[in-house]
């Protein structure tokens, strides 16, 4: 951020891949880390930990008003990467997203995606009832897809069914779930 009146406070930052899954959250492996914190260490909040816990309406990060502050959320490897969402604070502070440069970075660290926050163009951001902004990185992403396997050792007693889906042409893990009653396939 560029103005020491407006800290960075976030309620929350998912960066989700094409497969659907926020790898920004610390249990897939997200890490967060702030130029400064305006509450003591120790404090539950204002900790950059806080964007990337799970929790929409949670605890949020909070920075100093220092000029040339940041908050920096790093996957734990390279992903495709669709869509980012920020939940911001409520109440007056929202406000303080306005001006905010967000950058996201490949493998390389080259900015791959760029943009300003600004009252204009992220009203969702600075409104009570949403404080959400949900931005599409993959904005060339193919329709949503599924690929269907069907498979039978014996279709009087079982049939198995092997899903694979794709989306935005990304893979994700095969997986397979029994169906008891064979005419729910025919049908």
């Amino acid at each position: 951020h560029e103005s020491p009146e407006n800290p960075i406070e976030f309620q929350q930052i998912e960066i989700s891949g094409v497969d659907g899954i926020n790898y920004a959250l610390k249990e897939n492996g997200g890490t967060a880390a702030q130029s400064s914190n305006e509450y003591p260490p120790d404090a539950s909040w204002g900790n950059a930990s806080c964007v990337i816990d799970g929790d929409r309406y949670g605890y949020f990060n909070r920075t100093a008003c220092l000029p040339n502050g940041w908050l920096d959320v790093t996957l734990s490897e390279p992903r495709w990467i669709e869509s980012f969402a920020i939940f911001n604070s409520g109440f007056d502070m929202c406000r303080y997203a306005n001006g905010h440069l967000v950058q996201l970075f490949d493998q390389e660290n080259q900015v791959v995606y760029e943009h300003r926050i600004s009252l204009s163009e992220d009203f969702s951001l600075f409104d009570p009832s949403q404080l959400c902004a949900l931005k599409f990185i993959n904005e060339e992403s193919k329709v949503v897809t599924l690929k269907l396997i069907l498979a039978s050792s014996d279709i009087a007693t079982k049939v198995k069914v092997f899903a694979f889906y794709s989306l935005s042409g990304g893979p994700l893990n095969p997986f397979e779930f029994s169906i008891a009653e064979p005419e729910a396939v025919q049908n």
